[in-house]
Formats: C-alpha cells, sequence, structure tokens
C-alpha cells in the first residue's frame, strides 16, 4: 500500500476528513495527533517551527508588531 505524505490528508485513504487534538510541542516541533473519521487511522501530522518576531502591547492595551 502506498502511503500519502500531505498536510491535512489521510496518508491511508486520502480523506480531508480528520478530526485533530490539540497540539503538543515537542523542541522545536510540534504535531497534532489525529483520527481519520473515514477509515480510523490514527497518526500524528508533524510541523518545524522556527522564531519569526514578538508582539508586543502598549500601555493602551494596542498591539505592535516588532
Amino acid at each position: 500500500m502506498k502511503y500519502k505524505n500531505e498536510q491535512g490528508v489521510c496518508p491511508k485513504c486520502g480523506s480531508y476528513h480528520l478530526e485533530y487534538e490539540a497540539v503538543r510541542l515537542e523542541g522545536e516541533m510540534c504535531y497534532f495527533p489525529y483520527t481519520c473519521n473515514d477509515c480510523g487511522q490514527e497518526g500524528e501530522e508533524w510541523y518545524s517551527m522556527e522564531f519569526t518576531g514578538h508582539n508586543i502591547y502598549d500601555e493602551n492595551g494596542e498591539m505592535i508588531e516588532l
């Protein structure tokens, strides 16, 4: 069997009907556990994270993008 490796798609059946659990952090990566609502396949979707900047709030509560 050939599995797909595509974001938001079940690697087993190709369905877009994935039910995700809360994100889990692991070092500089994170993953979303999921279950396919069509075929029942369970798995994890992995993502890499990198620092891209800060947002801060001024004394009036307005957001400032740095």
